[in-house]
């Protein structure tokens, strides 16, 4: 792929998700189409977060892997979306992982500016503004 090419995607525009029920709709059919995306990063706050909770968490490793080595997985195997029991939550693993428990972040922990795609981008902004959907 060639610099242009990357750069018309980044520029594409999913319209923005304005409910729930568009944000779940989204979800189901992203993680339904067992696609794999490049992991383009987390946001800082993303970061901080889930640094944070590997140390206030007492005994973390023994629930989760260590944040870096997440990372380091995704950096190296894309990741995919997969959907909770509850099609509401909604998970960023890295692509050969089946293991939300252990290998998982959240959709607001990516880098919504980074993401070329534009449907996991919607995603991941919905995410951001789950608050403010109706």
């Amino acid at each position: 792929m060639t610099s242009f090419e990357r750069s018309s995607k980044a520029t594409e525009q999913s319209p923005p998700l304005k409910t729930k029920e568009a944000y779940v709709a989204l979800a189901v059919e992203i993680a339904g189409s067992s696609e794999n995306f490049t992991f383009e990063g987390l946001s800082a706050e993303g970061l901080t977060a889930l640094k944070h909770e590997e140390v206030a968490i007492p005994n973390y490793t023994d629930y989760a892997a260590p944040v870096d080595e997440i990372i380091a997985r995704m950096q190296s195997e894309g990741i995919k979306v997969v959907l909770g029991r509850d099609p509401q939550n909604v998970f960023i693993l890295p692509a050969s992982s089946n293991d939300v428990e252990r290998d998982s972040f959240r959709p607001n922990h990516l880098d919504a500016k980074t993401i070329t795609n534009p449907k996991l981008r919607a995603l991941v902004v919905g995410s951001h503004n789950w608050k403010s959907l109706t």
